[in-house]
């Protein structure tokens, strides 16, 4: 049977020297010469024990650091995976699969309104000026929607040309007034993409939506309202909320 290698110690040296130190101090013969050499070996030991441990200290300092940037990069990585799990490319705002499962989980826990607003005649500026213009119109358009919302509000897009907006903890008349405000703001806008100066305008859909209700028919009911408006002549909002004017 092979015997076993001993472990490793790493104060060996200096145990070894101590117990030589205790020994020969036993003896009543110790004279001083002797008892110098003894101090001396001792101190050298020492001496060399505190630079291995101020080496080792300066290691795990090292390591320390090095641990500490790698956390921090791995957080920085993950926050970016989430972001770009969770955000458009193209427009920076959410995408569907992000909007579509804050929409979700506001059903299951109350009540909010919801807006589905495209660009009109968005392939003619495809067509005109290009598919790179048009991305560019994209952005812009979801920019300023984004800029005109509340922080606690959500815009994602929802495909194409199709944007989803939430409209959370406000009453559902305010919300007829924001989405003709966002509906304004983006017609009065003016697109400055290359050379070129555009305007567009949007048709929008907009439905309240009740605790409970399923994603699945709050989208069909909203999509429903946002193809009236297209057909009604577009850069108009219909919606399933009456406005109260006054008398």
């Amino acid at each position: 049977m092979q015997s076993q290698k001993p472990e490793f110690d790493l104060f060996e040296s200096e145990e070894n020297i101590i117990r030589n130190v205790s020994s020969t101090l036993k003896n009543e013969g110790l004279d001083a010469l002797e008892a110098r050499r003894l101090l001396e070996g001792l101190l050298r030991e020492y001496e060399k024990l505190l630079r291995a441990s101020r080496q080792l200290i300066k290691i795990s300092d090292r390591k320390a650091k090095e641990l500490n940037l790698a956390k921090h990069r791995l957080q920085e990585l993950s926050e970016t995976l989430e972001y770009q799990a969770t955000h458009d490319a193209l427009t920076a705002v959410l995408n569907k699969g992000a909007i579509t499962r804050i929409a979700k989980e506001q059903l299951a826990l109350c009540d909010f309104v919801i807006v589905l607003f495209d660009i009109d005649h968005f392939k003619k500026v495809n067509d005109t000026y290009g598919h790179a213009a048009g991305d560019a119109v994209l952005g812009l358009v979801a920019g300023l929607v984004e800029k005109n919302i509340k922080r606690k509000d959500h815009i994602g897009r929802f495909g194409g040309e199709e944007f989803m907006i939430l409209l959370n903890d406000t009453p559902p008349e305010v919300c007829l007034e924001i989405a003709e405000n966002l509906r304004s703001i983006i017609e009065k806008a003016v697109l400055e993409v290359d050379e070129f100066e555009l305007g567009v305008t949007v048709s929008m859909g907009l439905s309240y939506c009740r605790q409970g209700e399923s994603f699945k028919e709050v989208y069909a009911r909203v999509d429903k309202l946002l193809y009236e408006a297209k057909r009604r002549g577009r850069n108009r909002i219909e919606s399933s909320i009456k406005m109260n004017y006054p008398s």
